[in-house]
């Protein structure tokens, strides 16, 4: 089966993906797969056509794994610095063979059976005794965040509590009767 960022479409359970761009941009894509479809596939390719970078955003919250069967097909070494899979907010993700690509989960278990040729960006990572990280630490280029809000001055300190103590002390004042002068 094949994705292409022009036409979006859910993923049915395949054996083999392949994430393909054909559009014009030089800059960053972004897929998106459920995490529950990982565990149907033997394989993934990834072309990223003309974009110098790809974000695969896995979507759900559950446990999510591939088999022991599964493997990345027709990837140059280049690209492990190109692709950054955005586990978000999954619980944990479990790879028994190779992964390509950088591996970014705020909450994620990332279990990791063989080699990892990307980074790992996780809370927890549990590598199995053959497995290496390698040194391809993520390069590509991510779309800009939005624009934050304009912080507003808070009143300081200082004068804040000064109207505080003027208002009580006019309140308690207030309420006195004062003595008649004649």
């Amino acid at each position: 089966m094949k994705i292409d960022t022009d036409d979006k479409q859910e993923c049915p359970p395949v054996s083999t993906l392949d994430f393909a761009y054909s559009g014009s941009s030089a800059s960053e894509i972004v897929f998106d797969i459920p995490g529950s479809e990982l565990s149907s596939l033997n394989g993934i390719q990834i072309n990223l056509g003309k974009a110098s970078t790809a974000v695969i955003n896995v979507l759900g919250t559950g446990n999510y794994s591939v088999g022991s069967a599964f493997n990345f097909q027709g990837l140059s070494s280049c690209i492990y610095t190109s692709v950054l899979w955005n586990f978000n907010s999954a619980a944990s993700f479990t790879t028994s063979n190779e992964w390509a690509g950088s591996v970014l989960g705020p909450n994620l278990t990332f279990r990791a059976g063989q080699d990892v040729d990307g980074s790992v960006y996780v809370s927890n990572f549990i590598q199995g005794s053959n497995a290496e990280v390698h040194s391809d630490l993520f390069g590509g280029a991510l779309p800009p965040s939005p624009a934050s809000p304009t912080p507003v001055a808070p009143l300081p300190k200082p004068a804040f509590l000064g109207l505080g103590l003027l208002a009580v002390l006019g309140t308690a004042r207030w309420g006195k009767t004062r003595p008649c002068r004649n």
